[in-house]
């Protein structure tokens, strides 16, 4: 998501980016939010957590797909869900992009997901480092993206496991399972 909102100010910085909140949203929001502005600005307006969209946007989603101005960009986040299906489908049969991403779960994952986003800020990142960053934040995946964020101005070079260390030391997350296989093993404190 960051991603994309970068690339609107980049190819625009003078882009009004507009939150919709899709839980607490009033009849005909969107109407104002994608009517053309006075100076022409271009417009992006994101609407996260669309699973939780009230009728209102629903239908007027719905409406504007079928009659969207091209000089407006709509980001829409749908976390899963049946809520939405025929907005969603509606979507998928329009000409406009869709992406899908498929959920990060495994450590593997989420170890991808570091080093994706270390690549593309155009640095590297060590392989312990990046076991060490999922193991102290990985249960948190806006936590874990920010931390990489984090770590990615504050260093320079390569992000060792002692820069993760430094930042994030004591971190490091149990679970039950953990705490358990632990415990069976004789590694108690």
């Amino acid at each position: 998501m960051r991603s994309l909102l970068a690339q609107a100010r980049a190819k625009d910085p003078t882009t009004e980016i507009t939150r919709l909140e899709a839980a607490t949203y009033e009849p005909h929001q969107l109407d104002t939010l994608v009517s053309p502005s006075l100076f022409g600005e271009p417009r992006l307006v994101y609407v996260p957590a669309l699973e939780q969209m009230t009728d209102a946007l629903l239908s007027d989603l719905i409406a504007y797909v079928s009659a969207a101005d091209p000089e407006v960009s709509v980001i829409l986040r749908h976390n899963g869900g049946q809520r939405g299906k025929r907005l969603l489908d509606a979507i998928k049969a329009s000409p406009y992009p869709t992406i899908q991403c498929e959920a990060i779960k495994s450590a593997k994952d989420k170890s991808s997901l570091v080093v994706a986003d270390v690549r593309r800020a155009g640095r590297s990142i060590a392989p312990e480092a990046v076991g060490a960053l999922v193991d102290a934040l990985g249960s948190d995946l806006r936590e874990l993206c920010s931390a990489v964020d984090q770590l990615l101005a504050d260093t320079q070079g390569t992000i060792s496991v002692d820069h993760v260390r430094t930042y994030y030391a004591g971190r490091i997350e149990a679970t039950g399972f953990t705490v358990a296989g632990a415990a069976a093993a004789g590694n108690t404190p």
